[in-house]
């Protein structure tokens, strides 16, 4: 699932840029100061991570749930010489 959320475009090009970030920003300005641009894109990608993912798992709980609705109905059915409702399941 989390693998899915790698598959866009922008979250691939964020990734490239946290790395290439990092290592201007530790080139340019040592490990004190240079590393701290990378790891704000990385905490960037790290938060639209985890929402898309929670985002897609709330989904398709609703859709599941949706989904056994519609295989329920009611059906008449004779009973003694009456008729009765009942659940398909």
């Amino acid at each position: 699932m989390i693998c899915g959320v790698f598959e866009d475009f922008i979250l691939q090009v964020l990734c490239v840029a946290a790395v290439v970030n990092t290592l201007i920003g530790v080139w340019e300005h040592g490990w004190e100061n240079g590393w701290i641009d990378g790891a704000s894109i990385m905490i960037a990608i790290l938060i639209i991570t985890f929402v898309t993912v929670g985002n897609d798992y709330a989904k398709e709980k609703q859709f599941q749930k949706l989904m056994s609705k519609s295989d329920e109905c009611k059906i008449a059915v004779r009973r003694n010489d009456a008729i009765v409702e009942l659940d398909s399941e």
